[in-house]
């Protein structure tokens, strides 16, 4: 089985897949989870790949740590989106007062929350 992305006129990626992990269709979309032979567990929101297992890091470590490093002593976080958990995750790493994290659908996190724990690391918690 393949999943294929289209990502604009000529780039078309395609991903041998294991198994369809989760299909459902939430109030705002698709989601979808699939276990992939090279990328480890993927999060699909109405076809478009979000996350992956192996290389997650780049993605969540990038968008965190450079932000957090540029104040002095950050206290308080806004996550806006995040549902897959892994900027959480990141931002936990330091000595935060508070984070909220809000994410327009809800069935986002309870589907990251049972299949990507490898992202998320239990942070949710």
């Amino acid at each position: 089985m393949f999943f294929c992305e289209k990502l604009g006129r000529d780039l078309h990626p395609i991903l041998r897949i294991k198994k369809i992990l989760h299909s459902t269709e939430s109030k705002y979309q698709r989601i979808e989870v699939l276990e992939s032979e090279n990328f480890g567990r993927i999060l699909v929101l109405d076809g478009a790949v979000q996350v992956s297992e192996k290389d997650e890091f780049l993605y969540h470590e990038l968008l965190v740590h450079p932000v957090m490093h540029a104040h002095d002593s950050p206290r308080n976080v806004l996550i806006i989106g995040g549902g897959d958990g892994g900027t959480l995750r990141e931002v936990l790493k330091y000595d935060v007062e508070r984070v909220d994290l809000v994410e327009i659908d809800a069935e986002v996190v309870k589907v990251a929350r049972k299949y990507l724990k490898s992202i998320h690391a239990d942070s949710f918690d």
